[in-house]
């Protein structure tokens, strides 16, 4: 039955979730990399199954077998709405991954939005009771690799004046 939570998840087939887990099913199950189905809701951006997962008393903090938490997969696919979520339900926002001793926070590094919203959390300017919601809501689009700029391809308008201005001479 495990597997059919992590599947419905995946999918975000919310329905299948809540049946699932009024079958008294165990919320903290974990996979065969370690991954609670609350880490799965928070890598595949299932807001509303989160939710539901935190209000079955999902434990925030339990690691994979990497040492990821949700709020690791949360931020490193850019779910804003999920990271306060789990900032809100006691994420602890220090933990370092196994290997690399990545901290939640390092993975922000690519999105200066997500970046204050942590930071508003861990220095603890955000209660879990806020009401305005807004203030601490990232703007802007998930981070994309920029062009370089000043860089012109060929053909581009600067080489056509270059080439009209050989033609003149």
């Amino acid at each position: 039955m495990a597997s059919l939570l992590f599947e419905a998840i995946e999918k975000g087939q919310s329905a299948v979730v809540l049946k699932l887990l009024r079958n008294r099913i165990d919320v903290n199950t974990m996979n065969e990399r370690r991954q609670t189905p609350l880490m799965i809701a928070a890598k595949y951006g299932r807001q509303d199954i989160v939710a539901v997962l935190l209000e079955k008393n999902a434990n925030v903090n339990f690691t994979d077998d990497g040492g990821k938490t949700a709020l690791h997969y949360a931020v490193e696919f850019q779910y804003a709405s999920i990271i306060k979520l789990l900032c809100r339900n006691q994420a602890n926002m220090n933990n370092e991954t196994f290997f690399t001793k990545l901290k939640p926070i390092d993975y922000t590094l690519v999105n200066e939005d997500l970046y204050a919203t942590l930071e508003k959390y861990e220095k603890g300017n955000i209660s879990n009771d806020d009401e305005n919601e807004d203030d601490d809501v990232p703007k802007g689009e998930p981070y994309e690799k920029k062009k370089k700029a000043g860089k012109k391809k060929k053909g581009g308008k600067s080489a056509k004046k270059k080439s009209k201005k050989k033609k003149k001479k």
